[in-house]
Order: structure tokens, then sequence, then C-alpha cells
């Protein structure tokens, strides 16, 4: 399984994503504002097929998000 992180700008805006698609299996990480193209220095680490469901989800309840990085494997 691979999963993914979709970015966002605060710890807050990541936990109301997270809680709010509590299926998805999304945990929040912190990351380096350096690495992303918007500065975001949070995410929402999650299989990645979950990502279109939960940027459905950000989406619906307003909160923005970044960039997807994808692709980390797990076990």
């Amino acid at each position: 399984m691979q999963d993914c992180i979709i970015t966002v700008k605060s710890r807050t805006a990541a936990e109301r994503g997270r809680r709010s698609y509590p299926q998805s299996g999304a945990t929040v990480v912190s990351l380096d504002p350096g690495v992303t193209r918007h500065g975001c220095s949070f995410g929402l680490r999650l299989p990645c097929r979950n990502v279109g469901r939960m940027k459905a989800e950000l989406d619906r309840m307003g909160i923005p998000y970044g960039e997807v990085i994808g692709g980390y494997g797990a076990g």
C-alpha cells in the first residue's frame, strides 16, 4: 500500500480534515516548509487510494490545501 501526503498550512486545518473523514486512515504529520511549493508545514498522511475523497472533503469544509506528495511505501 502506498501513502500520500496532502499538504496544509496549519495543524488546526490538518486536524479538522482528519476528523471530517476518519475512515481515510489519515494521520497529521509535520513537514519541512522548505520542501513544499507553498510553504505548508503540516500534512495529512493517508493511503493514496483515499486522496480524492479527502480532497473533496477538504473542499466541502473550506479547508485550503496544497500539493499532494505521493508514493511513500508501507511495509
